[in-house]
């Protein structure tokens, strides 16, 4: 490890649109989506909303068509929240989707997508394994719409938390993974590099990785704000 210490940064100076804090903030990372045409809609549970490892909400923010639904939380205790029923997410003119292996999913196939002659709208739910659970059985909305799952893939290179199983993979891997299918491969591989800035950086905060292997670097203000914290590595420099 070549780091020490983790900077000291204010934890309340976060991003709202990408939730990482300022100095490490995501947007300008942002790929270019404006020519894709699914529509992607995440159903979040509550209390992922506290979690700044979540990945979900940073994939909804990327993406030009992105919506993000909170569940789980009573609207008057959450009135910033978006509540926006399904039903009017759904349209005839779009073919929904569910993103999730539950018994009857599909697997998510070039083959089987191209069934369908309209654009598509992923509709993925974001939370523990059993709030996602919930919350496909829960929306009435969501009854009758092709459930889908992931062909099986590499393993997952979220290391900010602990997946259930080793065939697990986080929310934005998972959704950059449908994406190639519904979008291409290289929709797929612009959000995987925004996900692996997202887990570089959150590890370079905590001290175990070097700016050097970050990829795409570390924001300038976030070295000078290390070197103001008097956060430096064995060798005098900033982290």
């Amino acid at each position: 490890m070549e780091n020490e210490r983790s900077p000291r940064f204010d934890r309340c100076q976060r991003c709202q649109r990408c939730t990482m804090r300022t100095v490490l903030c995501l947007c300008p990372e942002f790929p270019d989506f404006s020519a894709v045409t699914t529509q992607l809609v995440l159903i979040i549970h509550y209390k992922e909303l506290l979690t700044t490892t979540n990945t979900g909400r940073l994939a909804a923010a990327a993406w030009p068509h992105g919506k993000m639904i909170v569940r789980g939380l009573r609207k008057e205790l959450n009135p910033a929240a978006d509540t926006e029923p399904l039903s009017d997410l759904v349209s005839p003119s779009r073919q929904p989707l569910l993103l999730f292996p539950s018994p009857e999913s599909v697997e998510l196939t070039p083959e089987w997508a191209s069934q369908f002659d309209r654009p598509f709208t992923l509709i993925v739910p974001d939370g523990s394994w059993r709030q996602a659970k919930r919350i496909g059985r829960r929306e009435p909305t969501l009854a009758g719409i092709p459930h889908v799952k992931l062909t099986a893939g590499a393993p997952s290179k979220y290391h900010l938390r602990n997946e259930p199983n080793l065939e697990s993979v986080c929310t934005i891997e998972a959704i950059a993974r449908a994406m190639g299918v519904l979008e291409g491969p290289a929709v797929q591989s612009a959000l995987e590099d925004l996900f692996q800035k997202m887990v570089d950086r959150h590890l370079w905060g905590r001290g175990i990785k070097s700016k050097k292997e970050c990829l795409g670097g570390i924001p300038e203000a976030a070295v000078q704000a290390a070197l103001k914290s008097g956060n430096r590595n064995r060798n005098g420099n900033p982290n």
